[in-house]
């Protein structure tokens, strides 16, 4: 499916959405060990935390703005729209 079978704005969320949970899991990779934490070997910043936050509103945000879409309400199988829209974002 082209790109151009969906609203540019829909296609900019979820390149958008991808790229804000890339930040989260990249953020969520520097913390450390649940192990680490449970022994008291360990801890998380507040800076980590704050900016772990910060990223998971923003992934949030994003999964707001590709499901309220006004596009999945013109669509019969709204979850093989979906897979589509994904396809065609990575075009």
């Amino acid at each position: 499916m082209a790109e151009t079978d969906f609203p540019a704005d829909l296609l900019d969320a979820q390149r958008s959405f991808w790229a804000a949970d890339a930040r989260v899991r990249e953020l969520l990779a520097t913390l450390p060990l649940g192990s680490a934490i449970a022994a008291c070997e360990a801890e998380i910043t507040e800076e980590q935390h704050a900016a772990l936050k910060a990223a998971r509103d923003e992934q949030h945000r994003w999964l707001d703005v590709l499901y309220d879409h006004s596009h999945w309400a013109t669509v019969a199988d709204s979850y093989a729209e979906r897979m589509k829209l994904q396809a065609a974002a990575k075009e």
